[in-house]
């Protein structure tokens, strides 16, 4: 008896009959970012919506394609910044959990936890600060307003450029706030799962003059 290989549209049928989400995967461009990096970074990117088959339509729309940030967001929407944050290295219970240094009068420890627990249960609890790792940490910060998504980056760079960045040489996208992550260090933004509304930002001036030397 012979086997029918089954085709193409009915192999993706099945895949999306069993899928529940599709993801795109995904490499930044470091050439175009200004920096003297090389290796590019290489992850995921969920697809948002609830129809699988129509996320899939557009997984293949834009594969092999350059993704540009207007592509994805609007001016005046939120959305979620998400990075490593500064490494530190190994640091001790001070530097890491801010606690008490000891007086001159505690045997010898100033810089160390006054007490590690209770003699029973016969173990140190995870809630006692000790030292290790601090820093290096996946963070994100919520509900930030985009204020400006432009392919003209002479609008916002100042004479001389951005101090320890440079020059932005193509498009770029100016958020209101804080972001987490070190200096030149790779920034995720994705939707807002908090704050679905659009508050489109009135920006009546930019500064231009050099923040060399300040």
């Amino acid at each position: 008896m012979k086997k029918t290989v089954p085709s193409r549209k009915e192999i993706d049928s099945n895949i999306i009959a069993k899928a529940s989400d599709v993801r795109l995967i995904v490499a930044t461009q470091p050439s175009k970012s200004g920096l003297a990096k090389k290796k590019p970074d290489v992850f995921e990117i969920v697809i948002g919506g609830d129809d699988v088959k129509k996320k899939m339509e557009y997984a293949e729309s834009i594969l092999g394609k350059e993704l540009s940030a207007k592509d994805v967001f609007k001016q005046g929407e939120f959305v979620d910044v998400s990075a490593v944050t500064k490494g530190h290295g190994y640091t001790g219970p001070v530097k890491r959990y801010h606690i008490r240094i000891q007086t001159r009068k505690d045997k010898q420890m100033h810089r160390h936890v006054g007490s590690i627990g209770p003699t029973t249960p016969r173990k140190v609890d995870w809630r006692v600060p000790q030292a290790g790792q601090y820093g290096f940490f996946s963070r994100t910060e919520f509900a930030k307003r985009v204020l400006l998504v432009d392919d003209e980056p002479k609008k916002i760079i100042p004479a001389g450029g951005f101090l320890g960045y440079g020059i932005i040489p193509e498009s770029f996208i100016m958020i209101e706030g804080s972001v987490p992550g070190s200096r030149k260090r790779l920034v995720r933004i994705r939707k807002s799962v908090r704050e679905t509304k659009i508050v489109p930002a009135d920006i009546k001036y930019i500064s231009l003059t050099s923040k060399q030397g300040k």
